[in-house]
């Protein structure tokens, strides 16, 4: 007479690799979601961007509260013209703005 139930073994077999698989795919999963490369490019970033002060032949121009308090977010983009001339005239060799300009002008 024949039985119908699997073997230990075979069932054994079917429960490992079934766990196999699960362990793969939440790894995979996490894999994904996490992004190594990102969280490596992060650190590298760090790295690179320091919160020390700027050496001295760099000089940090920030926008003040009494300029937003005029303009609020709409600065006049001839003003920031405007800033970069005074600044090329008084012997800057390199500008940079980090600026977003939402509107179309």
């Amino acid at each position: 007479m024949h039985s119908t139930k699997s073997h230990p073994t075979s069932r054994g077999r079917s429960i490992a690799l079934l766990a196999t698989v699960l362990f793969l795919t939440l790894l995979a999963v996490w894999a994904w979601r996490a992004d190594p490369l990102e969280r490596w490019s992060l650190r590298v970033t760090d790295l690179l961007i320091q919160e020390d002060d700027p050496p001295p032949n760099i000089v940090i121009v920030e926008i003040d509260d009494r300029t937003l308090a005029r303009y609020g977010d709409n600065i006049p983009r001839a003003l920031y013209a405007e800033a970069v001339r005074q600044l090329r005239l008084a012997g800057s060799r390199i500008v940079v703005l980090d600026v977003f300009f939402p509107a179309v002008t």
